[in-house]
């Protein structure tokens, strides 16, 4: 065991090395703990490293690096053992999984277990970058639009590590198409991503087709019946009866085509009582023709 006797040496002697001997207190240095200028570097929004000069003067020990975020208590968050066969020791680590934007304080402690004693080094401060932000561009063809939750920010962008969810909206009376979202077809119209480079979302809405019933023979009630026999106020093909009886049989107001009664002068074609305007011929069939066409899309 190599050390020094501890005693007060006369003025004009000096400290001579000893051996132990029986009586004689030998005790080595303290430990020391010191930093590097700058003792932080590589800061980041998630990470900083760190490091320290240790010279344990051949104490062994325990070297533990102690982080805080500001508000919160000190926490080991690193730990080495040193056997105390050697001095200058460089001691080096990198934090990660921090928080961006945010101020830690951080230090190294070596902690000596022959007399339970700890040497601290100086508490050193940092603060993360700021999160890097991503650009957001969409694209819409047809009626409809793509919302986001949360909304992108005030130039466009969304921040990194957010947790964006997309949805395809058509406006009324159009249908979804495609969508596609970070380059992945989405099905249902809505998809989740976390941001961590741009992101384009592109969707395709169109019309919804308008179904037209099929003309055939049938029988109904109501106000607008179509096609086959019925009574309301719009029979348009088949015997009926109604304020505008066109086609077959019928008696209404406005009789137009068949053997009816008509109670003005608009009966065109067939027996009726008021004949001041009756007529008939090809032309009169190209003209109800066009009136069917129209009355049919106007019913539906």
């Amino acid at each position: 065991v190599r050390g020094y006797v501890d005693y007060a040496a006369p003025d004009g002697f000096r400290r001579t090395p000893l051996s132990p001997q029986v009586g004689v207190n030998v005790y080595f240095n303290r430990p020391v703990v010191s930093y590097p200028a700058p003792a932080t570097t590589l800061i980041g929004p998630y990470s900083a490293h760190v490091a320290a000069f240790v010279d344990p003067h051949f104490n062994a020990g325990r070297i533990d690096l102690e982080l805080l975020k500001v508000g919160s208590p000190f926490a080991v968050v690193e730990t080495a053992t040193h056997d105390g066969s050697s001095f200058d020791l460089d001691v080096e680590s990198d934090l990660v999984d921090l928080e961006a934007d945010t101020a830690y304080q951080w230090r190294y402690r070596y902690f000596v277990p022959r007399n339970s004693e700890s040497i601290v080094g100086t508490t050193s401060s940092f603060r993360t970058l700021p999160p890097p932000r991503f650009a957001y561009s969409s694209s819409v063809s047809g009626e409809g639009e793509i919302v986001t939750d949360p909304a992108p920010q005030p130039d466009g962008t969304f921040i990194d590590r957010t947790a964006v969810t997309f949805t395809a909206v058509a406006d009324e009376g159009h249908r979804l198409v495609s969508f596609v979202v970070d380059g992945r077809t989405i099905a249902g119209g809505t998809t989740s991503v976390t941001i961590g480079a741009p992101v384009v979302a592109s969707a395709t809405f169109e019309p919804i087709p308008v179904v037209v019933d099929p003309v055939g023979e049938g029988e109904g009630e109501g106000e607008d019946p179509v096609v086959g026999e019925g009574e309301g106020e719009d029979p348009v093909v088949g015997e009926g009866e109604g304020e505008d009886a066109v086609v077959g049989e019928g008696e209404g107001e406005d009789a137009v085509v068949g053997e009816g009664e008509g109670e003005d002068e608009d009966e065109d074609v067939g027996e009726g009582e008021d004949g001041g305007c009756a007529s008939a011929g090809e032309p009169l069939l190209a003209a109800l023709l066009v009136t069917l066409r129209r009355r049919r899309f106007q019913l539906k």
